[in-house]
């Protein structure tokens, strides 16, 4: 298992998608070094910038992340690879 555990996007470039290009890499890369499934920790429901160091849930729901279980509001996303 291989983890995303945060991103860090400067203001001004935030909109542009580059936390989903940095994940669709991570993805690539995880695949081709054998793991089985990657996972992330969205903050669930939450639009606050500050909240969503790990990433949005939409932004994991796009690349083929589901739900694997929730607690007191945390997600835990999983890809399988």
């Amino acid at each position: 298992m291989k983890a995303v555990v945060c991103f860090s996007v400067a203001p001004p470039m935030r909109g542009r998608g580059i936390a989903a290009m940095l994940l669709q890499r991570v993805c690539e890369d995880a695949k081709e070094q054998g793991y089985d499934y990657i996972e992330a920790y969205p903050q669930m429901g939450s639009r606050d910038v500050y909240t969503n160091h790990h990433g949005p849930e939409s932004l994991y729901d796009k690349q083929g992340f589901t739900l694997y279980k929730e607690s007191g509001g945390q997600g835990v996303m999983r890809r399988y690879l």
